[in-house]
């Protein structure tokens, strides 16, 4: 998107304009195949990128703010090529302050997908207690989200996400997932279907945990790390009521 205004100075026969330029791009090169299988109620996804070799930008905003000026004589005397050579020539770039930088490598030990992410921005880092309270002010929730991407001024940006296949050693990633049909059991809300169509979980009076039990960090590790594992999905089922009197965890 480009925005741009502008003013003509009849004595000395010139065009000033200031305008940005703004980019926003979202890339997936992506094949996927996907396997349903619903007798078991089943999703399952393999999904690599399409180009192994080299990098790919997934995603890009960038805002160009800038200034030119140019002859209003030359103009009128050959307007397409004046114009495109004085924009070339007299433009220039907006630069308020030394922008702020980050630069990370995403992903590449936890999933083996490596992304470069590379943020520049001569704007200053958001400000959340001004948010809050312009929000506050206006006393409307909408208008928050909405003021938390508006820009008080216009500055140099550019954000990218780059996926890069050097640094990845992936080759495709693979997704399962399973959804449970209660249609079966819903005669027997307590019963535990072995082919994960419903799960019930009560605790009695003896296994109560009170609220001031100690709640371990190894309370979140699953008991088994493979696919579609139903002893892990009975395990969490078990966990989201402890601590909880008379608790009763159905799905």
């Amino acid at each position: 998107a480009q925005s741009s205004m502008g003013f003509v100075t009849p004595f000395n026969h010139k065009h000033y304009s200031a305008g940005v330029n703004k980019n926003f791009q979202v890339n997936l090169p992506i094949r996927a195949e996907v396997d349903l299988d619903f007798a078991n109620n089943k999703v399952a996804a393999k999904v690599q990128p399409l180009d192994q070799h080299n990098k790919q930008n997934l995603f890009e905003y960038s805002t160009v703010p800038y200034t030119s000026q140019h002859s209003v004589m030359q103009m009128a005397q050959n307007p397409q090529e004046q114009i495109h050579q004085s924009y070339n020539q007299n433009r220039k770039n907006v630069h308020v302050r030394y922008p702020n930088q980050i630069h990370k490598t995403l992903g590449q030990d936890s999933t083996g997908f490596a992304f470069d992410f590379n943020y520049q921005s001569e704007q200053k880092f958001i400000d959340f207690a001004a948010l809050y309270n312009e929000a506050h002010k206006r006393n409307d929730p909408i208008a928050a989200v909405i003021y938390a991407w508006a820009e008080d001024s216009i500055n140099f940006n550019n954000i990218t996400l780059t996926y890069s296949p050097q640094k990845s050693s992936a080759k495709y990633a693979r997704f399962t997932a399973a959804y449970l049909d209660n249609s079966e059991s819903e005669n027997n809300p307590s019963s535990y279907g072995s082919q994960g169509n419903n799960y019930n979980s009560e605790r009695s009076d003896s296994q109560q945990a009170s609220p001031s039990d100690h709640v371990s960090v190894s309370m979140a590790q699953p008991s088994s790390s493979s696919p579609d594992s139903q002893s892990r999905q009975q395990q969490f089922l078990q966990k989201a009521g402890q601590g909880i009197q008379d608790s009763d965890t159905v799905v």
